[in-house]
């Protein structure tokens, strides 16, 4: 028989530590008083009731003392004034062309002068400078009566804005002279 070694002690049982005291449920709200049943409704919707057939008038304001006042005159008013003063635009547009048609009439000129051998290039030149100082007297004709202010002087602006436009360079005074005529009264 073998000798048997002493043993170790065994562990004592675990034991749980020990424990609070258990802490009580949080209290709930205290619920609110419940609501009466809601009061019977009539199963019926009363008839609308019509409007009384007179009304009588409301009562005035007590009597307060108005005092007088005159009435504001009524005057008519007066048209508004025309424009006062030259139409300068005009006036310079006006002045451009005179300028530009005595120019081409100087070009027709020396055209006519500068060629004695050219019959053809005189026709032309003679035709050139007497269509340039045809449009060079339309255009001094304007011009005075614009700067007089006559109405004659605007009916001949018209006229001589529509014809320089017959011409291709005429384009670039004629357009300029028409904007203007429009835009003028006397």
């Amino acid at each position: 028989a073998e000798p048997v070694a002493p043993q170790a002690p065994a562990p004592p049982p675990l034991t749980p530590p020990p424990a609070a005291a258990p802490t009580p449920p949080p209290q709930a709200a205290p619920l609110p008083p419940p609501t009466p049943p809601p009061q019977a409704q009539p199963y019926y919707t009363p008839a609308p009731q019509p409007q009384p057939y007179y009304t009588p008038p409301a009562q005035p304001a007590p009597y307060q003392q108005q005092y007088y006042q005159q009435p504001q005159p009524y005057y008519r008013q007066p048209a508004p004034a025309g424009p006062t003063g030259t139409p300068t635009w005009l006036i310079v547009s006006v002045a451009a062309s005179l300028a530009a048609a005595l120019v081409m009439a100087l070009i027709g000129v020396l055209g006519v002068a500068g060629s004695p051998n050219d019959p053809s290039t005189q026709t032309t030149g003679a035709w050139w400078a007497v269509i340039s100082l045809g449009f060079a007297v339309l255009s001094m004709m304007t011009l005075v009566g614009v700067v007089r202010r006559k109405t004659w002087g605007l009916v001949m602006s018209w006229i001589t804005a529509v014809l320089l436009c017959l011409t291709c360079v005429g384009l670039v005074f004629g357009i300029p002279i028409i904007v203007f005529a429009a835009r003028t009264r006397f």
